[in-house]
C-alpha cells in the first residue's frame, strides 16, 4: 500500500510490525479523505436539507425461473393469418400463429421465417423427426443457453401445422449410391 509516501514492506519487517504499520497507514489515509476539502465541498453540494421530504422508490427484482421459458408472451393476435394461405404468410403472420398456439420456443426459433420457410421447417420435421428435433434443440441452445426444446412443444408444433392441411412433398431419396 502506498499512501502519503510511506511504503510498508512485509519482507523487511516482522509480520506483526509490518501489519501494525499497514493499519496505521490505512487509518491516516482515511483521516485525510474525511478531512479533504474536496470531500467537504462535495458533501455541501449534495447534502439534503433536513426539512426536505425525501421519497424513495423501491424496485423489486424477481429472480428468473430457469425452468420457465423466457420468450416474450404477446397478446393474442387478430388471427388475420387464418384467412391467408400459408405460402403468403409474412414473418408477422408466422409469429402470430406460433404465439396464438402457445409455441413459445418456436417463436425464438422461427423469428425470421415467413410462411414458405415455416412450411419447409414442418416438412423437415415431418420427414426427419429425430434429426429435426435434435437440430432444433441445438439451435435453441445457441439462442437461449437456459432453454431446452420440449418434446411436447415439438409434437404440438407438428400437430398444429398438420391442422393447416399442408401438403408435404415426400422426402427426396438419393439413388446415386447403391450398395449391393
Amino acid at each position: 500500500l502506498l499512501a502519503t509516501s510511506n511504503y510498508v514492506n512485509f519482507t523487511k519487517h516482522q509480520f506483526d510490525v509490518a501489519y501494525e504499520q499497514l493499519k496505521t497507514e490505512i487509518e491516516n489515509y482515511r483521516k485525510q479523505v474525511i478531512n479533504s476539502p474536496h470531500r467537504k465541498l462535495f458533501l455541501e453540494e449534495h447534502e439534503t436539507p433536513l426539512n426536505t421530504n425525501v421519497t424513495y422508490e423501491v424496485t423489486t427484482i424477481h429472480k428468473l425461473d430457469h425452468n420457465k421459458h423466457h420468450s416474450p408472451v404477446l397478446p393474442q393476435s387478430d388471427a388475420l393469418y387464418t384467412s391467408i394461405p400459408i405460402q403468403n404468410w409474412t414473418q408477422q403472420n408466422v409469429m402470430d400463429f406460433l404465439n396464438d398456439k402457445n409455441l413459445h420456443q418456436f417463436t425464438l426459433l422461427c423469428n425470421d421465417m415467413d410462411g414458405p420457410a415455416l412450411q419447409q421447417l414442418y416438412a423437415f420435421c415431418n420427414n426427419n423427426s429425430p434429426t429435426a428435433f435434435e437440430s432444433l434443440h441445438k439451435q435453441l441452445k445457441k439462442k437461449c443457453i437456459d432453454d431446452d426444446l420440449s418434446p411436447i412443444e415439438y409434437t404440438r408444433f407438428i400437430s398444429e401445422m398438420k391442422k393447416l392441411s399442408i401438403d408435404i412433398p415426400p422426402p427426396v431419396r438419393s439413388g446415386a449410391c447403391t450398395i449391393s
